[in-house]
């Protein structure tokens, strides 16, 4: 499997979501991506003629819209969970966590579970959280 830098995020979530996507864990995975970085095998994401094995945590707002098209592809209509602003507005309203330690600790065993799921993910490395 080799993605490009722009579909890897999207293309794991798929991976680890093979059914219908909840909001509240759509707003857990936002969490996730924002407070983590993915350490993939070499060769899975090419960019150019280097291939890429480390992806910082993503921006709440490049987050938003990762979760925003997962949700249009898993409901099969667009309502307004399909905008990016959907998720962006979500994820500062009611989880504006910046860091893994801003969690309540009573999200963490779920958030903990996701991120078994993301490091089973073919061809991820490893899934560390950012300081």
């Amino acid at each position: 499997m080799t993605l490009t830098r722009d579909a890897l995020h999207l293309e794991l979530l798929r991976n680890c979501n093979p059914g219908p996507l909840a909001e509240s864990d759509a707003l857990l995975w936002m969490v996730l991506l924002h407070t983590h970085e993915i350490r993939l095998h070499p060769g899975i994401v090419t960019d150019g003629d280097r291939g890429l094995v480390s992806f910082a945590a993503l921006t709440q707002r490049h987050v938003a819209s990762v979760i925003a098209d997962l949700w249009a592809e898993r409901k099969g209509d667009r309502d307004e969970r399909s905008d990016y602003a959907y998720w962006y507005r979500l994820y500062n309203t009611q989880a504006p966590y910046e860091t893994l330690a801003d969690v309540p600790t009573s999200l963490l065993p779920r958030i903990s579970e996701l991120r078994g799921a993301l490091a089973q993910a073919p061809g991820v490395a490893a899934v560390v959280p950012e300081d």
